[in-house]
């Protein structure tokens, strides 16, 4: 059994038919093994939460039917005490080793902040935000997958992305890297 953790992002692009990425998330979700479970981060919902307070009439309520139905259909996964620790490791590490200033950094905290309940859930991230996979030299049990990867030649270019940060070939291709369907 894995446990797979959508991004907002991969919500989005799900929730959106006319989406370029929308068939791949879809097809990628219906190849998933059965007892394979799908959730969501809290924090994708405050940030749906967010959009739906700010959009205008016809763009709120598509956000809250899709809202209503991310609910429906996927469990959700909390903030917790181990999420908070892994949190403050994995920020260090990324604004010590990128030279990223405070102030920048701070734009990155929601990313940050779901990468780092996914460590603590043991779940995948699936995700097509390419902050992600930076994350993934600083902790070595966070596992991205690009459900919206359509050739090939982008996966290799992942694949080389991680191979150059100190991450082994075989560890790109073992999933760590993507997901390819």
């Amino acid at each position: 059994m894995t446990t797979y953790l959508l991004d907002t992002n991969i919500i989005s692009h799900l929730a959106d038919p006319l989406s370029p990425l929308h068939e791949n998330v879809l097809k990628n979700i219906r190849s998933l093994e059965q007892d394979d479970v799908v959730c969501v981060s809290i924090l994708s919902l405050y940030e749906y939460e967010y959009a739906i307070h700010t959009a205008d009439k016809d763009l709120s309520d598509g956000l809250m039917r899709t809202r209503k139905t991310v609910l429906d259909l996927f469990s959700v996964i909390p903030l917790s005490l181990e999420g908070s620790a892994i949190y403050g490791q994995l920020k260090a590490h990324f604004r010590n080793n990128t030279g990223i200033d405070k102030n920048a950094i701070k734009r990155h905290s929601i990313d940050l902040m779901i990468a780092s309940s996914s460590i603590a859930a043991g779940a995948v991230l699936v995700s097509e935000d390419k902050i992600f996979q930076s994350f993934m030299m600083f902790h070595t049990d966070f596992r991205l997958e690009r459900w919206g990867l359509q050739h090939k030649r982008d996966i290799l270019r992942l694949v080389l992305f991680i191979s150059t940060r100190g991450q082994s070939l075989q560890d790109g291709l073992t999933g760590r890297a993507t997901r390819t369907a």
